[in-house]
């Protein structure tokens, strides 16, 4: 391209010098001749200076947008450096996170664990002693003791109070009754052939609360003992359970429950069907 430039420019200055020489020597037509193509030439050289400047102007242009491209591309890639920095940040957080949470999960679960075991050792304990009592009451029976009276006792002595005492857990521990959402004090007064009052007064001195506290503690204990059998009680749900130990209110059996073992019934049933699944 520079070469052609060239070269017509120099072409534009033969075209020149002939003109001035036919000039000089008059010969107007040649001169004129000259002066055309002079003219031509010119303009030729005009619009090739203004499609240069045009095409470097495209070029500049060119680059300009090429380097707009070029920082739009580096400011995308920084937004996508930094994205990709904070998922990377925000993703060790959330397994840190997670990892805690597993963690406090896992404590937890052992938590709950050894105070079901706890749980479990207290019942199978209670079971021994119930079945001691059972068996002594037996053998008083079989050696012929004699039935104790307590209905017009008003004022019972200590041997007399133990003696009440001992059949109130016999029943307690022995009659389906108990289970019953109809079974109060009154029945219990009936089965141990004693008043409501002396039946009260003997409950009260021994447990330290009232016949109610008691008699929730019995079912209690055996829902536990129902959950714990999985083999048998296993299908059940935690509902039928409490219904069928004499609890009405179920609200009033997770409460009790609570109480009475530190778990809720369907932490207290999960342990009992893992304990059940590992044997």
């Amino acid at each position: 391209m520079a070469k052609e430039r060239h070269r017509d420019a120099t072409l534009l200055d033969v075209y020149g010098l002939q003109r001035e020489y036919y000039q000089r020597i008059g010969n107007q037509s040649l001169a004129e001749r000259y002066e055309l193509l002079y003219m031509r030439q010119k303009d030729s050289l005009i619009n090739q200076s203004k499609l240069v400047a045009m095409n470097d102007q495209g070029f500049l242009m060119q680059i300009d947008e090429m380097n707009e491209h070029a920082q739009e591309l580096a400011y995308e890639n920084r937004m996508k450096e930094r994205m990709l920095w904070g998922i990377m940040i925000f993703a060790l957080v959330l397994a840190g996170l997670l990892l805690l949470l597993l963690k406090k999960y896992r404590q937890v679960q052992e938590n709950y664990r050894q105070l079901y075991e706890k749980n479990l050792a207290y019942l199978n304990a209670d079971e021994q002693r119930r079945m001691m009592m059972l068996e002594q009451d037996a053998q008083v029976v079989e050696d012929g003791g004699a039935k104790l009276k307590y209905r017009n006792n008003a004022a019972m002595d200590q041997e007399t109070q133990s003696a009440l005492l001992h059949r109130v857990i016999i029943v307690m521990e022995t009659s389906d009754e108990v289970y019953d959402n109809k079974f109060d004090i009154n029945r219990l007064a009936e089965l141990v052939d004693s008043s409501t009052n002396l039946v009260s007064q003997v409950i009260n001195a021994h447990y330290g609360y009232g016949f109610r506290p008691m008699l929730n503690d019995y079912r209690i204990k055996e829902a536990c003992r129902r959950m714990n059998d999985v083999e048998r009680y296993g299908n059940q749900t935690i509902e039928a359970i409490a219904n069928s130990v004499g609890f009405q209110s179920y609200p009033n059996f997770v409460t009790n429950f609570k109480k009475f073992t530190g778990l809720t019934p369907s932490v207290y049933q999960r342990q009992a069907r893992e304990r059940g699944k590992s044997k």
